[in-house]
């Protein structure tokens, strides 16, 4: 995206940014209308083209806080928008919200999927943890599949966060629910810290034992 559009989503990143973000105010950043909302959405999504939000360009953009902003104050509470936001910055409340009503969202496979990536995204502990964790019965939302687990183990190398990867690697994984990473998402998170450049964490993830 380049010329106005472009221009006005700099703008309104730079106008969020400049503001006290308060959560517990809803109005504490004002509004921004529509159609400056309507330039700032493709700067969050993929350049794929399928409408998903990619956790990756939000933070290599700098824009955590405007995902914050548009869960606050733009979309609705119960969404798939919401949702991926909300599993970026930790709030924990809101995911569990959704999650026990994915029923009339819909929530596939694929969402679920995404959510607990963005979690592990942005180096959110507590949120993997209770991705992993909690209960998905049976006939509800389903739990995060083995190319769910591998993919959000390897979105741990954006953060570089060693105590998170840890984490996936050494939690305990009961042999009926989410699976463990396994081999290829190993080997996926390695590839990822390498071409990132992370010496430290290649030789860390080379030595364990």
């Amino acid at each position: 995206m380049s010329g106005p559009s472009s221009l006005m989503c700099q703008a309104a990143c730079k106008w969020v940014e400049t503001k006290e973000f308060d959560a517990r105010q809803a109005d504490s950043l004002g509004t921004l209308p529509d159609a400056v909302t309507e330039c700032i959405r493709p700067f969050l999504l993929t350049t794929h083209g399928n409408g998903i939000f990619d956790p990756h360009t939000i933070l290599s953009r700098n824009l955590y806080t405007l995902a914050s902003f548009l869960l606050r104050h733009r979309e609705a509470p119960l969404s798939m928008e919401a949702f991926f936001y909300a599993a970026l910055i930790g709030d924990q409340i809101m995911v569990e919200r959704i999650l026990n009503y994915g029923s009339l969202l819909d929530l596939k496979q694929e969402e679920v999927n995404e959510s607990l990536k963005a979690a592990a995204c942005g180096g959110q502990k507590k949120l993997v943890e209770h991705l992993l964790s909690r209960a998905y019965p049976l006939g509800g939302v389903p739990h995060p599949s083995q190319q769910g687990i591998n993919e959000a183990l390897e979105a741990t190398a954006v953060d570089g966060n060693v105590d998170l990867i840890e984490h996936f690697l050494n939690r305990p994984y009961p042999p009926e629910g989410v699976p463990s990473p396994n081999q290829n998402g190993i080997n996926n998170l390695l590839m990822a810290v390498t071409q990132r450049g992370n010496i430290h964490l290649v030789e860390h993830l080379l030595s364990r034992a």
